[in-house]
C-alpha cells in the first residue's frame, strides 16, 4: 500500500512539474510577444515623428518658394503618416493599451492638414508673384493712380504717393502693422491735398476713384496676409504650429509610457513565474511528505 502511495505521489510530482513547465512557458511566450509588440511602438512613433518633420518641411518650402508642387508633396506625405497611425493603433490594441491617443493624433493632424490647405488657398488668392491675385490687382491699381498723377505734374501729390508706396512695401517686407497706421494717415493726407489741388474736377474724380481701388486692394491683401499669419504664432500658421506641437507632445508621452510598460512587462512576468514556481515547490513538498 505504501508503495502504491509513493508511486501516486511520484506521478503527482511529475504532473505538477510538467504543468509548471507548461504554465511558465505560456507566461514567457505571452511576455515575449507583448514585449515584441511594445518595442514596435517606439519605432512607429519615430517614423511618425519623421513624417511630421517632412510635413513641416513641405509647409515651410511652400511658404518660402510660393510653389504649388509642395502642396502635393504635403498631401502625399500626409497619407504616409496616416498609414503609420493605423499601424500604431493596431499595435496598441494588441498589447491592450488604450488606442484613444491615436484618435487624438489623427484629429490634430487633420486640423493641421485643413489649416495648411486653407493657407494654400489664401496664397493663391494673394498670388504667387506680383502679377497674380491680389498682388496683381494692387499693382494695376497703383499704376493707374501713378499714371494719372504723373499727367498732372503735381510734385506734392507725387511725393505723397511715393510715401504711400514706401509704407506698403515696408509692410510687405516686415509684416509690421505699424506701417498700416502710417499708410492710412498718409492716404488721408493725400486725399485732402488732392481735394485742394488745382486739378480739373473730372480728373480729380478719376484719381480719387483710382485711390479707392488702390486702398481696397491693399487692405484686402493685408487682411489675407493676417489670416495666414504675420508670423509663425499668428493666423493659420499659429493654428498649424499649435496642432503640430500638441502631436509632438503626445508622441513623446506615448514613447515614455511604452518604455515604462516594457520594463513593467519584464518585472511582472518574472514575478508571476517566481510566484508560480514557489507555489509549485510548496505543492511538491506537501506531496512528498
Amino acid at each position: 500500500m505504501s508503495a502504491v502511495t509513493s508511486e501516486a505521489k511520484r506521478r503527482w510530482v511529475i504532473l505538477l512539474a510538467l504543468a509548471g513547465i507548461v504554465v511558465m512557458s505560456i507566461l514567457q511566450y505571452h511576455a515575449v510577444n507583448k514585449h515584441r509588440s511594445l518595442l514596435a511602438i517606439p519605432t512607429l512613433v519615430s517614423d511618425i515623428q519623421s513624417d511630421m518633420l517632412t510635413l513641416r518641411r513641405n509647409e515651410k518650402d511652400f511658404l518660402a518658394r510660393k510653389e504649388q508642387l509642395y502642396q502635393q508633396k504635403f498631401l502625399d506625405n500626409y497619407q504616409l503618416i496616416q498609414q503609420n497611425l493605423k499601424k500604431l493603433t493596431t499595435e496598441l490594441q494588441q498589447v491592450n493599451v488604450d488606442a484613444g491617443v491615436t484618435q487624438q493624433l489623427i484629429e490634430d493632424l487633420e486640423h493641421y492638414r485643413e489649416n495648411f490647405l486653407a493657407l494654400v488657398e489664401l496664397q493663391i488668392a494673394i498670388g504667387f508673384n506680383h502679377q497674380e491675385g491680389l498682388q496683381g490687382s494692387l499693382r494695376n491699381a497703383i499704376h493707374q493712380v501713378e499714371e494719372l498723377l504723373d499727367l498732372e505734374k503735381n510734385y506734392q501729390l507725387n511725393k505723397e504717393m511715393l510715401t504711400l508706396r514706401r509704407h506698403e512695401k515696408d509692410f510687405l517686407l516686415r509684416l509690421d502693422l505699424s506701417y498700416i497706421d502710417k499708410y492710412e494717415k498718409d492716404l488721408a493726407l493725400l486725399r485732402t491735398d488732392l481735394s485742394r489741388a488745382y486739378i480739373m474736377p473730372s480728373v480729380k474724380s478719376r484719381i480719387d476713384n483710382a485711390l479707392t481701388v488702390y486702398e481696397r486692394d491693399f487692405k484686402a491683401l493685408v487682411h489675407a496676409i493676417q489670416q495666414m499669419g504675420l508670423n509663425s504664432d499668428e493666423g493659420l500658421q499659429g493654428k498649424m504650429r499649435a496642432s503640430i506641437h500638441h502631436v509632438e507632445d503626445m508622441l513623446v508621452d506615448l514613447r515614455k509610457a511604452t518604455m515604462l510598460e516594457v520594463d513593467n512587462v519584464g518585472s511582472n512576468t518574472l514575478m508571476q513565474i517566481m510566484s508560480f514556481a514557489l507555489v509549485l515547490v510548496l505543492l511538491v513538498v506537501v506531496l512528498i511528505r
